[in-house]
């Protein structure tokens, strides 16, 4: 505004006694364009500081362009018709030798150096240098020419200057562009017939409410058209927002250019009743656009690149050949043209160092109280949320370390059975500063710090890997046969007493059921039966019989009653010499008298063996184990099988398991008919 102040002060007088018939209006007045020019200098060199975005203290403040001058130097120019083409005469009408007017003609050819009149004339700074149109048959018509300038780029438009070689066409117009031509807006129209040719109102009234319409100004009264003059127009001058242009939205748009089109709509006719065709063209011989770059306050001067595009040296963390956004990883807040009270910096994402993109999003802008709107995209070092600023799924944070360490976040190690966990300092360095995460939730009926534990109520599932989903099986243990809910890890159940079973679920031999929770199974009094004197032998010594009792062949197995894979699941003596071992059978071999039927795997058998066998680990039987026993009698009229020194009994395992299977198939193929034969 200071540019304006500065016409107005030089120029007030003059305009004050301007007569309504002068050729020159303001806007077409040489003292109008040259106070333009003054002020200009005193702009560059007096009062904007160069290059000054930020303040002593590292503030950033409104940067200023400093370069105002002619922005259409070195801008490519274009003409809709241009004379020399082929070549052609044309004349002025210029002063003569003795007195009054005279024609002068000339030769316009295109391929001729000196006599070619091309548009770029228009900006090459010579004075005597002029760009022609084409001559036109009929000067009734509306026979048209345009000028088209493209500045690459948007510009803050100040005035536009059009200085004529011969004479002022009778209709033009001025247009301007903000996005590159694609659309095209009016500025000024000049026509002594403003409503016939442009349906406007000669010097219409420019309001706030009509800051952006372009009026109509008659630039022909009593004067000759002919005279050598020139036109300016102002693009703020008159305007009522003109003093306050960096909060006015509307006018600050007004004066965007990216580019500028001269239409000359009708020309002048010479005043002789016979018009000429030489004399029916329109000539231009400067076209001058003062401005600056638009760098919307966040640089202070453009420059040319290698390709000859101009753009701003964007500061404020801005970008765009116009600083018209932030660059890229700062969108924190929106951008904002610097203003004098706020410079509107762009401010980066708070990402934590985790990560280098990031977007805006307006919702969290307006959620965070206009604080921050930046959303961090791909957070690395196993971080998320929208600043980084959290540990991702199946991590947790090391406060040991700040948030923006890349180590910020150490994995759970929960065994695949939580997503979740903690920081707990006391464990960090219990464990030597090797882990502190405490697992969070953990699934699949586990427990612990790292859920490696079953948690109350399940087992641990030896056959499968701690990280397998189904490791914990449930104990089922009884509610009313156990004592809790915690079993071993062979899920076998704690059992009150006279209680037996994996589940605790059954009453053990000797025992009765009641309807005391308390007291499940309560002991009969009963007689335990004994088994007849001639299954009882002598007391021998043991010799060699727990070798004996370990041997497994065909023959055994050929020779034997019964052949089963059993569990023993408790003893207990009874009658004479006695123990007796209930037993789960798991696998039968071979049937006997008392092992009939798959039913017999279901239901407890009994086994019963001398106590002096027992001593002599002939068999070896021990509670909570698995056992393959082939045995060569049946104890008779009992409720279980018999065995003795002669039996086979060995610890299951998958070796001898497949080796009685290989026996029972050699039985099947009748290959035990040679085998049977007295064992003794």
């Amino acid at each position: 505004m200071l540019l304006f102040a500065l016409l107005r002060d030089s120029y007030a007088r003059r305009r004050d006694s301007t007569r309504d018939t002068d050729v020159l209006s303001y806007e077409q007045s040489p003292e109008f364009t040259a106070a333009y020019r003054r002020a200009a200098v005193m702009v560059n060199r007096n009062v904007i500081p160069a290059n000054d975005c930020y303040s002593l203290d590292g503030n950033a403040k409104k940067c200023v362009v400093s370069e105002f001058g002619n922005i259409a130097t070195k801008k490519k120019v274009e003409a809709s018709t241009t004379c020399g083409t082929p070549p052609n005469r044309y004349c002025n009408r210029v002063a003569s030798p003795i007195g009054g007017e005279m024609r002068q003609c000339y030769i316009c050819d295109a391929n001729h150096i000196e006599r070619m009149n091309p548009a770029s004339y228009l900006i090459d700074s010579k004075q005597k240098s002029c760009w022609v149109s084409q001559t036109f048959n009929d000067s009734a018509a509306h026979n048209e020419a345009m000028i088209h300038i493209s500045l690459e780029k948007k510009y803050e438009l100040t005035y536009i200057m059009l200085q004529f070689c011969n004479k002022l066409p009778e209709s033009m117009a001025l247009y301007k562009s903000t996005d590159f031509g694609r659309k095209w807006v009016p500025l000024q129209f000049y026509s002594s017939q403003c409503q016939e040719m442009y349906n406007v109102e000669e010097n219409g009234v420019i309001t706030r409410q009509n800051e952006q319409a372009a009026i109509c100004k008659n630039i022909y009264t009593s004067a000759d058209p002919y005279t050598n003059t020139r036109i300016a127009f102002s693009l703020v001058e008159g305007r009522p927002s003109a003093h306050n242009l960096e909060n006015s939205a509307v006018l600050r748009d007004w004066v965007t250019v990216t580019n500028i089109k001269v239409v000359f709509n009708r020309f002048s006719s010479p005043t002789e009743s016979k018009t000429q065709t030489e004399d029916n063209y329109y000539s231009l011989s400067e076209l001058t656009l003062g401005g600056r770059c638009k760098c919307n306050g966040h640089a202070s001067k453009c420059t040319t690149d290698g390709t000859g595009n101009t753009k701003c040296e964007c500061q404020h963390n801005t970008a765009g050949a116009d600083c018209d956004r932030c660059k890229d990883f700062y969108f924190d807040r929106p951008w904002k043209l610097a203003t004098e009270e706020n410079a509107n910096e762009c401010i980066a994402c708070r990402c934590n160092l985790h990560s280098s993109r990031c977007i805006f999003s307006s919702s969290l802008y307006e959620q965070s109280g206009k604080n921050s709107g930046g959303v961090c995209i791909n957070c690395r070092h196993n971080t998320a949320g929208v600043h980084c600023q959290n540990c991702k799924e199946g991590f947790y944070r090391d406060s040991n370390v700040p948030m923006s360490h890349r180590h910020a976040c150490k994995a759970c190690h929960c065994n695949l059975h939580s997503k979740r966990c903690a920081f707990s300092n006391d464990l960090y360095m219990l464990s030597g500063k090797l882990s502190g995460g405490v697992c969070i939730k953990c699934r699949h009926n586990t427990a612990g710090n790292k859920c490696q534990y079953c948690k109350e109520g399940y087992y641990r599932d030896l056959t499968k890997a701690i990280s397998h989903k189904k490791v914990c099986k449930e104990c089922k243990c009884h509610p009313y046969g156990s004592k809790n809910k915690v079993c071993g890890d062979n899920g076998q159940c704690q059992c009150k007493e006279g209680v037996t079973g994996q589940k605790c679920d059954r009453c053990k031999p000797g025992f009765s059921m009641t309807k005391v929770i308390t007291s499940p199974c309560q002991r009969n009094p009963m007689t335990v039966r004994q088994i007849s004197e001639s299954d009882v032998k002598d007391v021998q010594p043991c010799g060699s019989c727990r070798t004996e009792s370990t041997k497994l062949d065909l023959r055994k197995y050929c020779n034997s009653v019964f052949a089963i894979n059993a569990k023993v699941q408790n003893r207990e003596t009874v009658g004479k010499g006695w123990v007796r071992f209930a037993i789960q059978i798991l696998y039968v071999y071979k049937k006997g008298l008392r092992v009939q039927s798959k039913r017999a795997r279901r239901d407890t058998k009994y086994i019963y063996v001398l106590e002096g066998d027992l001593h002599c680990k002939c068999p070896k039987l021990r509670v909570d184990k698995s056992y393959i026993m082939i045995g060569f009698n049946e104890s008779q009229g009992q409720d279980g099988l018999l065995l003795d020194r002669e039996s086979v009994v060995v610890r299951y395992n998958t070796d001898y398991d497949k080796r009685v299977k290989y026996y029972k198939k050699q039985d099947r193929k009748q290959n035990c008919v040679n085998q049977k034969r007295s064992l003794r």
